[in-house]
């Protein structure tokens, strides 16, 4: 209320106070403009209002931005969650085709060792011959690779392992090839 009549106040000396009368505009004399005078108290409540004014502007910027920010928090949480769906879906993908890929080395395993004792037993009823000499035994077994083995199933079949095989035949690498010969360390 104090301020109200102050401002009333301050407006009534500034723009002046005009009386009815009958005297001209020239006649009239010029209003006199003066302005209150104001406390240091008075200073610092306008200064305080101010910056109360301001605080209250940033508050409203601060809270529309925090809204901004929980609504990407929600965007970004949802699309983690999608990730880790899919994820999942692939991993389950993953052990699918390593049991698939398992299952078909133990078939070819079973096969090559179905076919490695056919042929050594076809050999043994087809020859008979004596033991020849010690510098004419042979260490390894001839193997011509088939369609669709590697060296994890011809391992497994001949019970010898993948680095034997491949000393034997000086391979860098696991890479085979359908046709090609490989000699098979006997134990």
């Amino acid at each position: 209320m104090k301020k109200i009549l102050m401002l009333a106040a301050s407006l009534l000396i500034v723009t002046g106070c005009e009386t009815p009368d009958h005297t001209t505009k020239k006649e009239q004399a010029p209003a006199f403009v003066a302005v209150a005078p104001t406390t240091p108290v008075e200073d610092k409540t306008v200064r305080l209002e101010t910056e109360i004014t301001m605080i209250k502007e940033k508050l409203i910027t601060e809270e529309k931005d925090s809204s901004t920010l929980r609504l990407e928090l929600e965007k970004l949480s949802i699309e983690n969650q999608k990730i880790i769906e899919e994820i999942l879906i692939i991993k389950k993908e993953i052990y699918e085709e390593r049991k698939t890929r398992e299952e078909a080395d133990e078939k070819i395993t079973e096969q090559l060792t179905a076919e490695f004792k056919g042929k050594e037993e076809s050999k043994a009823q087809r020859y008979v011959l004596p033991d020849p000499p010690p510098d004419l035994k042979s260490d390894f077994y001839i193997y011509i690779v088939q369609s669709g083995t590697n060296l994890h199933s011809i391992s497994k079949a001949y019970k010898v392992s993948i680095d034997d095989i491949k000393k034997a035949n000086n391979l860098k690498n696991d890479t085979i090839y359908t046709g090609q010969k490989l000699h098979i360390p006997k134990k």
